[in-house]
């Protein structure tokens, strides 16, 4: 049996979700972990060892991740997380 095409709503590794937005673009934990097909508990993992940087927090103290961060950490450990404040 040949292996299960993803349908459109599924996040893929090299789907539309990966491409190269705007900027500025801020994501919420949640955002971040159905991109990268994880648990948000992955996600804090991955901040806690210092590989997704927290940018900015919101007034009520939620945390926001910049994209350009995610998907530095998406596409592998050879590009570092890109930072843009």
């Amino acid at each position: 049996m040949p292996p299960r095409r993803p349908r459109r709503s599924e996040p893929t590794r090299d789907g539309p979700e990966l491409q190269a937005p705007p900027p500025a673009i801020l994501l919420r934990p949640t955002d971040v972990a159905v991109m990268a097909g994880v648990s948000t508990t992955t996600v804090w993992n991955w901040q806690k060892a210092g590989l997704l940087p927290v940018a900015k927090r919101t007034p009520a103290g939620h945390a926001r991740f910049w994209y350009a961060d995610v998907l530095a950490l998406l596409k592998g450990p050879n590009e570092a997380p890109v930072t843009t404040e």
